[in-house]
Protein backbone atom coordinates (compact mmCIF):
# COMPACT_ATOMS: atom_id res chain seq x y z
CA UNK A 1 0.00 0.00 0.00
CA UNK A 2 1.19 3.63 -0.92
CA UNK A 3 0.23 4.75 2.82
CA UNK A 4 2.52 1.99 4.36
CA UNK A 5 5.70 2.85 1.98
CA UNK A 6 4.55 6.50 3.16
CA UNK A 7 6.18 5.82 6.35
CA UNK A 8 9.47 5.14 4.97
CA UNK A 9 11.94 8.34 3.96
CA UNK A 10 14.50 7.45 1.13
CA UNK A 11 17.92 9.94 1.57
CA UNK A 12 20.13 10.60 -1.32
CA UNK A 13 23.58 9.24 -1.52
CA UNK A 14 26.35 10.31 -1.00
CA UNK A 15 25.01 13.48 0.95
CA UNK A 16 23.41 11.90 3.85
CA UNK A 17 25.53 8.82 3.77
CA UNK A 18 27.00 10.23 7.63
CA UNK A 19 24.07 10.37 9.02
CA UNK A 20 22.65 6.99 7.96
CA UNK A 21 25.92 5.40 9.54
CA UNK A 22 25.01 6.99 12.87
CA UNK A 23 21.36 5.68 12.48
CA UNK A 24 22.15 2.00 13.47
CA UNK A 25 21.32 2.26 17.51
CA UNK A 26 20.24 -0.53 20.08
CA UNK A 27 16.71 -2.09 20.20
CA UNK A 28 14.24 -0.30 22.39
CA UNK A 29 13.78 -3.46 24.42
CA UNK A 30 14.21 -7.10 25.07
CA UNK A 31 11.44 -8.20 22.37
CA UNK A 32 12.21 -5.89 20.05
CA UNK A 33 14.71 -7.28 17.89
CA UNK A 34 13.29 -8.39 14.96
CA UNK A 35 11.85 -4.33 14.31
CA UNK A 36 15.89 -3.03 15.14
CA UNK A 37 16.86 -5.40 12.48
CA UNK A 38 14.04 -4.73 10.06
CA UNK A 39 15.10 -1.23 10.67
CA UNK A 40 18.82 -2.05 10.32
CA UNK A 41 18.06 -3.52 6.99
CA UNK A 42 16.50 -0.13 5.63
CA UNK A 43 19.00 1.65 6.15
CA UNK A 44 21.11 -0.36 4.35
CA UNK A 45 18.67 1.57 1.22
CA UNK A 46 19.61 4.56 2.85
CA UNK A 47 16.05 4.48 3.99
CA UNK A 48 14.71 5.36 7.63
CA UNK A 49 11.45 4.85 9.53
CA UNK A 50 11.39 5.36 13.62
CA UNK A 51 11.26 2.08 15.18
CA UNK A 52 8.10 2.85 17.12
CA UNK A 53 6.08 3.48 13.60
CA UNK A 54 7.97 -0.01 12.68
CA UNK A 55 5.67 -1.52 15.88
CA UNK A 56 2.87 0.31 15.06
CA UNK A 57 3.16 -0.82 11.55
CA UNK A 58 3.60 -4.72 12.62
CA UNK A 59 0.82 -4.00 15.10
CA UNK A 60 3.30 -5.17 18.34
CA UNK A 61 1.64 -4.85 21.49
CA UNK A 62 4.35 -4.79 24.62
CA UNK A 63 6.19 -6.85 25.50
CA UNK A 64 5.29 -9.43 22.82
CA UNK A 65 7.97 -9.58 19.82
CA UNK A 66 6.97 -10.24 15.94
CA UNK A 67 7.89 -12.60 14.15
CA UNK A 68 8.63 -11.32 10.66
CA UNK A 69 9.05 -14.74 8.74
CA UNK A 70 5.10 -15.27 9.49
CA UNK A 71 2.57 -14.30 7.09
CA UNK A 72 1.31 -11.51 8.24
CA UNK A 73 4.29 -10.27 8.48
CA UNK A 74 5.38 -11.02 5.59
CA UNK A 75 2.17 -9.59 4.02
CA UNK A 76 2.83 -6.00 5.84
CA UNK A 77 6.87 -6.07 4.53
CA UNK A 78 4.99 -6.05 0.92
CA UNK A 79 2.80 -3.73 1.53
CA UNK A 80 5.79 -1.94 3.02
CA UNK A 81 7.14 -2.13 -0.78
CA UNK A 82 9.45 -4.91 0.13
CA UNK A 83 9.53 -8.52 -1.01
CA UNK A 84 10.20 -10.84 1.68
CA UNK A 85 10.67 -14.69 1.19
CA UNK A 86 11.80 -17.65 4.05
CA UNK A 87 14.84 -19.45 2.59
CA UNK A 88 15.57 -22.16 4.14
CA UNK A 89 19.22 -24.36 3.35
CA UNK A 90 18.92 -27.51 1.63
CA UNK A 91 19.70 -30.79 3.57
CA UNK A 92 22.24 -31.60 1.21
CA UNK A 93 23.52 -28.30 1.20
CA UNK A 94 26.35 -26.57 3.63
CA UNK A 95 26.74 -22.88 5.10
CA UNK A 96 29.20 -21.85 3.07
CA UNK A 97 27.65 -22.78 0.21
CA UNK A 98 24.29 -20.84 1.38
CA UNK A 99 25.51 -17.72 2.39
CA UNK A 100 27.34 -17.50 -0.96
CA UNK A 101 24.08 -17.89 -3.12
CA UNK A 102 22.79 -15.41 -0.45
CA UNK A 103 25.54 -13.24 -0.98
CA UNK A 104 24.65 -12.65 -4.59
CA UNK A 105 21.41 -11.83 -3.61
CA UNK A 106 23.31 -9.22 -1.43
CA UNK A 107 25.42 -7.89 -3.62
CA UNK A 108 21.79 -6.80 -5.81
CA UNK A 109 20.42 -4.92 -2.92
CA UNK A 110 18.63 -7.38 -0.66
CA UNK A 111 19.42 -8.10 2.88
CA UNK A 112 18.54 -10.65 5.09
CA UNK A 113 17.07 -11.44 8.80
CA UNK A 114 18.35 -14.42 10.64
CA UNK A 115 16.40 -15.75 13.78
CA UNK A 116 19.58 -17.21 16.08
CA UNK A 117 19.48 -18.53 19.57
CA UNK A 118 16.92 -21.29 18.63
CA UNK A 119 14.74 -18.80 17.26
CA UNK A 120 15.21 -16.24 20.25
CA UNK A 121 16.90 -13.41 18.67
CA UNK A 122 17.06 -11.51 15.01
CA UNK A 123 19.63 -10.09 13.83
CA UNK A 124 20.45 -8.49 10.18
CA UNK A 125 23.14 -9.79 7.68
CA UNK A 126 23.80 -7.49 5.02
CA UNK A 127 27.65 -8.62 3.32
CA UNK A 128 29.07 -11.44 2.35
CA UNK A 129 32.68 -11.11 1.48
CA UNK A 130 35.85 -12.86 1.74
CA UNK A 131 34.22 -16.25 3.38
CA UNK A 132 32.69 -14.46 5.72
CA UNK A 133 28.94 -12.83 6.56
CA UNK A 134 29.22 -9.56 8.14
CA UNK A 135 25.54 -9.06 10.71
CA UNK A 136 24.63 -6.51 12.81
CA UNK A 137 23.27 -6.98 15.81
CA UNK A 138 20.68 -4.71 18.19
CA UNK A 139 21.27 -6.30 21.01
CA UNK A 140 24.21 -4.51 22.88
CA UNK A 141 24.42 -6.61 25.88
CA UNK A 142 25.27 -9.67 24.51
CA UNK A 143 29.01 -9.95 24.76
CA UNK A 144 30.05 -12.39 22.13
CA UNK A 145 32.75 -10.73 19.79
CA UNK A 146 31.77 -7.52 20.78
CA UNK A 147 34.55 -4.87 20.69
CA UNK A 148 32.10 -2.60 22.06
CA UNK A 149 33.28 0.65 19.75
CA UNK A 150 30.00 1.49 17.91
CA UNK A 151 26.11 2.14 19.57
CA UNK A 152 25.56 -1.65 18.20
CA UNK A 153 27.80 -4.78 17.57
CA UNK A 154 28.79 -5.71 14.30
CA UNK A 155 30.35 -9.10 13.47
CA UNK A 156 32.34 -10.29 10.68
CA UNK A 157 31.90 -14.00 11.00
CA UNK A 158 33.12 -17.28 9.24
CA UNK A 159 30.40 -19.94 8.48
CA UNK A 160 31.20 -22.21 11.57
CA UNK A 161 30.92 -19.47 13.37
CA UNK A 162 27.45 -18.44 12.39
CA UNK A 163 26.63 -21.96 12.68
CA UNK A 164 27.48 -21.88 16.48
CA UNK A 165 24.55 -19.12 17.12
CA UNK A 166 21.58 -21.64 15.62
CA UNK A 167 20.37 -20.03 13.26
CA UNK A 168 18.00 -22.77 12.25
CA UNK A 169 19.38 -23.14 8.94
CA UNK A 170 16.69 -20.85 6.95
CA UNK A 171 16.93 -16.96 6.66
CA UNK A 172 14.29 -14.58 5.57
CA UNK A 173 15.69 -12.83 3.03
CA UNK A 174 14.42 -9.35 1.62
CA UNK A 175 14.72 -8.02 -2.14
CA UNK A 176 14.21 -4.39 -2.12
CA UNK A 177 11.03 -4.85 -4.51
CA UNK A 178 9.57 -1.07 -4.77
CA UNK A 179 12.89 0.57 -2.94
CA UNK A 180 15.40 -1.02 -5.79
CA UNK A 181 16.64 2.01 -7.34
CA UNK A 182 17.57 2.59 -3.65
CA UNK A 183 19.43 0.11 -2.52
CA UNK A 184 21.15 -0.05 -5.90
CA UNK A 185 22.48 4.20 -5.32
CA UNK A 186 23.30 2.72 -1.70
CA UNK A 187 25.31 -0.16 -2.93
CA UNK A 188 28.38 1.74 -2.56
CA UNK A 189 27.96 2.67 0.66
CA UNK A 190 26.93 -0.93 2.06
CA UNK A 191 30.65 -1.67 3.36
CA UNK A 192 30.88 1.65 4.86
CA UNK A 193 27.99 1.09 7.10
CA UNK A 194 28.56 -1.88 7.85
CA UNK A 195 32.07 -0.74 8.84
CA UNK A 196 33.78 -3.15 6.14
CA UNK A 197 35.70 -0.22 4.30
CA UNK A 198 36.41 3.42 4.33
CA UNK A 199 38.14 5.83 6.19
CA UNK A 200 39.34 3.64 9.16
CA UNK A 201 41.67 3.76 12.12
CA UNK A 202 44.70 2.01 12.39
CA UNK A 203 44.33 -1.69 14.32
CA UNK A 204 46.57 -0.37 17.12
CA UNK A 205 43.86 2.82 17.55
CA UNK A 206 41.08 0.61 17.34
CA UNK A 207 42.01 -1.22 20.69
CA UNK A 208 42.69 2.02 22.49
CA UNK A 209 39.24 3.00 21.63
CA UNK A 210 37.36 -0.07 22.36
CA UNK A 211 39.18 -0.31 25.89
CA UNK A 212 38.71 3.51 26.28
CA UNK A 213 35.22 2.50 26.13
CA UNK A 214 35.21 -1.10 27.95
CA UNK A 215 36.69 1.18 31.42
CA UNK A 216 34.31 4.14 30.95
CA UNK A 217 31.59 1.94 31.20
CA UNK A 218 29.63 3.15 34.70
CA UNK A 219 27.24 0.18 34.89
CA UNK A 220 29.67 -2.26 36.25
CA UNK A 221 32.49 -2.51 37.99
CA UNK A 222 34.82 -4.40 35.79
CA UNK A 223 37.17 -6.83 36.60
CA UNK A 224 38.73 -7.99 33.15
CA UNK A 225 39.43 -5.96 30.36
CA UNK A 226 39.46 -8.63 27.18
CA UNK A 227 39.61 -7.81 23.70
CA UNK A 228 38.64 -9.95 20.89
CA UNK A 229 40.87 -9.87 17.69
CA UNK A 230 39.39 -12.99 16.01
CA UNK A 231 37.14 -16.00 17.23
CA UNK A 232 40.34 -17.70 18.18
CA UNK A 233 42.81 -14.59 19.19
CA UNK A 234 42.33 -12.31 22.20
CA UNK A 235 43.90 -10.46 24.92
CA UNK A 236 43.14 -10.61 28.68
CA UNK A 237 44.24 -8.59 31.55
CA UNK A 238 42.75 -9.31 35.07
CA UNK A 239 41.94 -6.32 37.81
CA UNK A 240 41.48 -7.19 41.45
CA UNK A 241 40.24 -3.69 42.17
CA UNK A 242 39.44 -1.62 39.76
CA UNK A 243 38.57 1.70 41.79
CA UNK A 244 42.15 1.32 42.84
CA UNK A 245 43.81 -1.02 40.16
CA UNK A 246 42.96 0.80 36.79
CA UNK A 247 43.98 -0.03 33.69
CA UNK A 248 45.03 1.98 30.26
CA UNK A 249 45.20 1.04 26.85
CA UNK A 250 48.09 3.08 24.96
CA UNK A 251 49.36 3.16 21.49
CA UNK A 252 53.03 4.60 20.27
CA UNK A 253 52.99 7.57 18.48
CA UNK A 254 55.89 6.45 16.17
CA UNK A 255 55.47 5.00 12.75
CA UNK A 256 56.46 1.66 13.33
CA UNK A 257 57.27 0.06 10.49
CA UNK A 258 56.10 -3.09 11.64
CA UNK A 259 53.06 -2.25 12.40
CA UNK A 260 51.78 -0.24 15.91
CA UNK A 261 52.80 -1.12 18.96
CA UNK A 262 49.74 -1.62 21.73
CA UNK A 263 50.34 -1.21 25.37
CA UNK A 264 48.16 -2.62 28.41
CA UNK A 265 49.15 -1.64 31.96
CA UNK A 266 48.27 -0.93 35.44
CA UNK A 267 48.04 2.46 36.32
CA UNK A 268 48.61 2.23 40.22
CA UNK A 269 51.90 4.11 41.25
CA UNK A 270 54.77 2.35 42.84
CA UNK A 271 56.02 3.43 45.98
CA UNK A 272 58.14 5.97 44.21
CA UNK A 273 55.84 7.53 42.33
CA UNK A 274 56.01 5.66 38.93
CA UNK A 275 54.04 3.11 36.61
CA UNK A 276 54.47 -0.38 36.92
CA UNK A 277 55.69 -1.97 33.94
CA UNK A 278 53.21 -2.94 30.84
CA UNK A 279 50.84 -5.82 32.05
CA UNK A 280 50.39 -6.63 27.93
CA UNK A 281 52.39 -5.45 24.80
CA UNK A 282 51.30 -6.21 21.52
CA UNK A 283 52.52 -5.54 18.16
CA UNK A 284 49.79 -5.44 15.49
CA UNK A 285 50.45 -6.30 11.92
CA UNK A 286 48.44 -3.58 9.31
CA UNK A 287 44.91 -4.99 9.61
CA UNK A 288 41.65 -2.91 9.13
CA UNK A 289 40.09 -1.68 11.99
CA UNK A 290 37.03 -4.06 11.94
CA UNK A 291 38.86 -6.94 12.08
CA UNK A 292 38.46 -5.54 15.73
CA UNK A 293 35.83 -8.40 17.11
Amino acid sequence: MDSWRAHIRPHPYPQYLDRIAREFSPQWDDASCSLAALRHGLLLGGLTVPEGTLGAIFGRKYPDGIDLSDKPSRDRLRDLGLDPVNLTMPSRQQTPQFLEQLGLEMDRGAFALACIYGGWHWITLGRWQGGRIRVVDSFVEKDWFRAGIYDVDMYSLTPKAFDYWEWENGVLLIRPGYWQKNYEEWLPARDRLLRLAGPSAPMAQRLQEAGQHYLNDDRYSYRRLELFLSDKSRMVADVEDPGRDAISVSTTTADEPEGQVVVVRRLAQSEYGRLGPPELICRLPRLCGWQLG
